[in-house]
């Protein structure tokens, strides 16, 4: 690969790059750090195929499009049986600015037919916002989904810093990493808690009523979180 011209601004990096692709390559690309974003100028050659390592099966290989784009952290294996040089732009693109932007987490989604598509999902507590491009047909879908109050609790108490649709991924923000230490921190002072007031009520034996009905009222609390939330 060679770099023509470069220019580094707060939000991104931009290249204007040549790949020589003359020789059969096999290639994994990868940035732990910031969005990868190829805008062919030339075009690709026709047996240029890719897999995405993290989501799709190990003999899956789909054709490159005119643009792809490799979130952090995520792999994808690019193949190729050589062909003509190819001109690109390359753009890497910083999380955090983007996370600014569309005020919310952008996570990967599963759902990838083929390598035409661009899927991703931005959300935030109680605020999903879907989009499903399809850069083939030059269509795109965007479903919006909003969540109640209950809805936005009980996201706030399973929130881990990493999507169910990416279990590979890791907490890239330092405020997943803090929320996550306080809720297992919240999470044994409360199992601690229980624990030495249980001791307690064995050696208060004489006002066990009292005790029963602490306990009680504990489990009903402790189930509404678990199983009573589901329900609205």
């Amino acid at each position: 690969m060679t770099i023509d011209a470069e220019i580094r601004v707060q939000v991104a990096t931009a290249q204007l790059v040549r790949f020589h692709v003359n020789t059969p390559a096999d290639n994994i690309l990868r940035d732990e750090e910031m969005y990868w974003l190829d805008l062919c100028l030339t075009p690709r050659p026709r047996n240029a195929r890719a897999c995405y390592v993290d989501h799709w099966r190990p003999h899956r290989f789909e054709r490159i499009g005119n643009m792809f784009m490799v979130p952090p952290g995520q792999r994808m294996q690019a193949r190729s049986d050589g062909g003509p040089t190819q001109a690109s732009i390359l753009c890497h693109l910083r999380p955090q600015t983007l996370r600014q932007w569309f005020d919310g987490e952008l996570e990967w989604t599963a759902n990838r037919p083929t390598a035409e598509r661009l899927d991703f999902r931005m959300s935030r507590p109680g605020h999903f916002v879907d989009v499903r491009a399809d850069l083939a047909k030059r269509t795109a879908a965007i479903t919006e989904t909003r969540y109640n109050g209950w809805g936005v609790l009980r996201s706030l108490h399973t929130f881990n810093g990493v999507g169910v649709n990416a279990p590979r991924a890791d907490r890239d923000w330092s405020l997943t990493k803090l929320w996550t230490f306080a809720m297992d921190a919240v999470a044994v002072g409360i199992i601690a808690l229980v624990a030495t007031s249980l001791i307690l009520a064995y050696f208060r034996r004489d006002q066990w009523r009292a005790s029963l009905i602490a306990l009680g009222l504990g489990g009903a609390v402790c189930g509404l979180f678990v199983f009573g939330l589901r329900l609205l």
